[in-house]
């Protein structure tokens, strides 16, 4: 009888040795799923300028306001590029921008052109809690196609200038930290520390965060670095000033300056047309296959906003 049991005992061995490796590596497993997933979400701290965090309420509350904020009625500016690399010289580009607000948020047909006036991209940013962008470069792209978060972020036109930069989506973001009350530039500012929903744009350009400074008074931007996970700026947009047309107050330039090579471009608004009405079907992806001089008829603006 004691042969019927004896062969029997490897195998609850070894029934019970793999049921130990199971269990240990579901152990580690576990272990490890906390471990990798604050490795995935390490992101910058905030940086509170007071002692102890700032009333969250009344950061929301400024944020908020700023995104209703825009633009009355439809718009169109004429724009120049100054590409300004740290070494070599330096070139310009054009472009013209119509822009309007849909029930989704701003909303923007962009055109940039080379020296020669050829048509180096058209863009359609739709920005707002559910950003989306459309590109297309005539001579390479067959149809306009949505642009990936990777993208977004990749210079245009061999400038410095991104889509990221001109959609600001960042500003919806429904995750930040409202760091504070300070002085920038001498005058009263709004600090925000806003993060990006998901993971894709933090994979795809390394970017985990955006610290924004809105002036206290126009409740306007006046900069915006684009944070690494260490917190570091490798990218910064600083509105250099303002203009007031028609009684409201636009951009008029903005430095946009890569931290890493030093490079920066400014993106400086020539002529501004606002108080236009622009038929809602100028604002689909379908619009890029037009020229700005055949859409420029199309909504009644003179030939002067192409001049540039």
């Amino acid at each position: 009888m004691g042969f019927g049991i004896k062969p029997a005992a490897p195998v609850v061995g070894n029934r019970m040795q793999r049921f130990l490796v199971l269990l240990l590596a579901l152990a580690a497993g576990l272990a490890w799923a906390p471990w990798a997933e604050a490795q995935r979400r390490m992101r910058p701290p905030p940086s509170y300028h007071q002692p102890g965090p700032p009333d969250q309420d009344r950061g929301r509350e400024v944020l908020e306001t700023f995104q209703r904020m825009g633009i009355e009625g439809d718009y169109a500016f004429a724009f120049s590029l100054r590409v300004m690399p740290r070494q070599g010289g330096e070139r310009w580009l054009a472009g013209t921008l119509f822009g309007s607000r849909s029930a989704a948020g701003p909303v923007s047909l962009v055109e940039l052109r080379d020296a020669a006036g050829a048509t180096s991209a058209r863009l359609l940013l739709q920005s707002g809690p559910e950003a989306e962008a459309w590109i297309y470069r005539p001579g390479e792209d067959e149809q306009p196609r949505r642009m990936e978060a990777a993208e977004l972020i990749e210079p245009l036109a061999e400038t410095d200038l991104s889509a990221f930069e001109l959609l600001t989506p960042f500003f919806f973001w429904d995750e930040f930290v409202y760091e504070g009350l300070v002085r920038f530039r001498g005058r009263p500012t709004h600090v925000f520390l806003l993060y990006p929903p998901g993971d894709d744009l933090a994979e795809g350009t390394g970017m985990e965060a955006v610290r924004v400074h809105l002036d206290g008074q126009f409740n306007a931007p006046s900069q915006a670095q684009f944070l690494d996970r260490d917190g570091q700026a490798f990218r910064t947009i600083s509105i250099l000033d303002l203009r007031r047309v028609d009684g409201q107050w636009i951009v008029r330039s903005i430095d946009v300056r890569d931290e890493r090579t030093r490079d920066k471009t400014r993106f400086e608004v020539e002529e501004a047309r606002l108080g236009l009405e622009f038929p809602g079907a100028l604002f689909q992806p379908a619009a890029l296959l037009s020229t700005f001089t055949e859409l420029a008829v199309l909504v009644e603006v003179d030939r002067e906003m192409l001049a540039y």
